[in-house]
């Protein structure tokens, strides 16, 4: 809690204003810019604001809305009906700036209404021109009881009002609605700069104020402030006018519609008398030229963005167009396997994982692989179209000859070739791209299955007992991957109940769940053993509803690849 006094030796010859805001760091900035002119009362606990006012008698209350236990709108009632302090003026100085809560702080008789954040300098300004338009109000009313000198007074006060008005930045202006016709009774000399028109020609002629907005403008600021003055709402408008040098500007307007009652001594300080005004308008004109040229680069520039990106889409999708005419047609797997089904979900539009599916020499034999390459996107689908271009050659080679398919040997070519073809031969190569992948040939007649593996397992289910081979721990192609790596293979018998699963990484380390973590091999593998019995469509779905729920919330981290095989 915070709390500012004055000293002992504080007097009357400067104004005392009373701050209350609960945040303290606010009450700071507060005090910085204005304990050189005023003497403050800085307070953080609205509920100590009644007894410093009784203690004090401020001359100025600037409060808060949002506070604890005692909001201000609350606390600026309480003070209006206080006996002998019901006149101090209040300034609500808040974060709230909807035009309800405007409303409402004005209905509760403040003085002005100012929504954070505030410029220090207007913010200086403006209670300045408050302190000297409340002291020269009080002046003009005790010398119009008391002083045959009332008009004088009265007539100087106006003056020095347009002097400060005028050292104002932008335009100052007040007219008036009498009986529904307009009249300006001030405006600042700076009318001259905006609308290339004297203050008389204003003053004398609403209409001249009119004429000199740009033609397209017109009917909507008359209606802005035909609209205003009928329902007394807030005025606000922006409208396009030629200045004296012949440049379009951009003018925001800017008004508060006070509705006048004689009776409660409503005093004018720039009309001679006020019995036949029914409403008084006051407020500001700002040259916002420069935040509209900002703002329409900013809008040029995001259509462009906006045009490149979707360009830059359309183009990723009809590579999508072209990846997916890599990959095997289900009919390719349905013609070789019995029951299958394929997950094959890129992160994003393409992907880094791909699988390939060839026959052979015969219809008994074919060649499977699921490649995992880096990365994902575009730069992980360019990387499979070089695996794809090898996977070509290799398979051409296998056709053309008579020898035994080896996936030891293949993985091993794909090692030295994507080396050799990225330039990854050293640690000090550019790029550093390759791939984990896992290889099987199948050969039906012989009811064999062939092997081999880089990071990616063989996983199989045969009566009803789970088969895992691991994959050698040596990736493909890349700067650190030894090009005479010699790959493991390993031969599997083939049987009428073998089912054969593939999976990428992309899958068990997919973030989920109530903490985050990746789901695990260890879920995965009780998922497929849990499920292997049922028809190959329907693991299909129980596996991507599995990731689906486990991934919750989080965003997905990779391709997804699972390939499913019963012969």
């Amino acid at each position: 809690m915070l709390t500012f006094l004055p000293d002992n030796n504080f007097s009357r010859d400067k104004p005392i204003i009373l701050c209350v805001d609960d945040e303290e760091t606010n009450l700071a900035i507060l005090g910085d810019f204005l304990s050189t002119e005023y003497q403050l009362i800085l307070v953080s606990e609205p509920g100590q604001a009644i007894a410093l006012i009784k203690e004090y008698q401020p001359t100025l209350i600037l409060l808060d809305i949002m506070m604890p236990d005692i909001n201000g709108y609350t606390l600026a009632k309480r003070i209006h009906n206080l006996e002998h302090f019901e006149q101090i003026p209040i300034i609500f100085v808040t974060a709230l700036s909807s035009t309800l809560n405007e409303e409402k702080g004005f209905e509760l008789g403040c003085l002005d209404y100012i929504t954070k954040p505030y410029s220090p300098k207007i913010l200086q300004a403006r209670i300045s021109l408050h302190l000297k338009l409340l002291s020269q109000q009080e002046q003009i009313n005790k010398q119009m009881q008391h002083s045959k000198e009332t008009e004088a007074i009265l007539s100087h006060s106006r003056q020095r009002l347009e002097n400060i008005m005028n050292s104002l930045p932008g335009v100052v202006y007040q007219f008036q609605a009498i009986q529904g016709r307009l009249s300006f009774q001030f405006i600042s000399d700076n009318i001259q700069e905006f609308h290339a028109l004297k203050p008389h020609d204003v003053l004398s002629d609403f209409n001249a104020f009119i004429n000199s907005i740009y033609p397209e403008d017109q009917a909507g600021v008359n209606d802005v402030i035909n609209q205003s003055i009928k329902y007394q709402l807030p005025m606000l408008c922006e409208y396009r006018v030629i200045d004296k040098k012949r440049n379009v500007r951009w003018i925001r307007m800017e008004a508060k519609v006070k509705q006048l009652a004689v009776k409660d001594n409503d005093v004018l300080l720039f009309s001679e008398s006020s019995s036949q005004i029914d409403k008084q308008i006051n407020g500001n004109l700002t040259d916002i030229t420069e935040a509209k040229i900002a703002n329409e680069i900013v809008l040029q520039q995001r259509k462009e963005l906006t045009e490149i990106n979707q360009h830059t889409e359309d183009s990723i999708k009809y590579a999508s167009l072209i990846q997916s005419a890599l990959i095997p047609t289900q009919n390719d797997f349905d013609v070789f396997f019995k029951d299958n089904f394929i997950i094959w979900e890129p992160k994003d539009i393409v992907g880094g994982d791909i699988y390939l599916f060839e026959h052979l020499r015969n219809e008994d034999e074919c060649l499977l692989m699921l490649i995992d390459c880096t990365g994902h996107g575009v730069p992980g689908a360019f990387v499979t179209m070089l695996v794809k271009a090898i996977a070509n050659q290799i398979t051409s080679k296998i056709i053309k000859n008579t020898s035994e398919v080896s996936p030891a040997e293949i993985l091993s070519f794909f090692n030295r070739k994507m080396k050799l073809l990225l330039k990854q031969q050293s640690k000090s190569s550019i790029s550093n791209a390759g791939f984990d992948g896992s290889i099987l040939y199948f050969n039906k007649k012989q009811r064999v299955i062939k092997y081999s593996g880089a990071q990616i397992p063989f996983i199989a289910i045969r009566d009803q007992q789970l088969e895992l081979i691991k994959g050698d721990r040596h990736s493909i192609g890349y700067k650190t991957s030894d090009a005479n790596y010699q790959f493991k293979e390993h031969e599997i018998v083939l049987s009428k109940d073998l089912i054969i699963y593939l999976v990428s990484d992309g899958y068990q380390d997919q973030n989920g769940g109530a903490k985050g973590y990746s789901l695990g091999r260890k879920k995965l593998l009780n998922l497929l053993c849990e499920n292997h019995q049922k028809p190959m469509p329907e693991q299909k779905q129980i596996l991507l509803n599995a990731l689906q729920n486990y991934q919750g919330k989080y965003s997905r981290n990779d391709d997804i690849s699972v390939i499913g095989l019963r012969l």
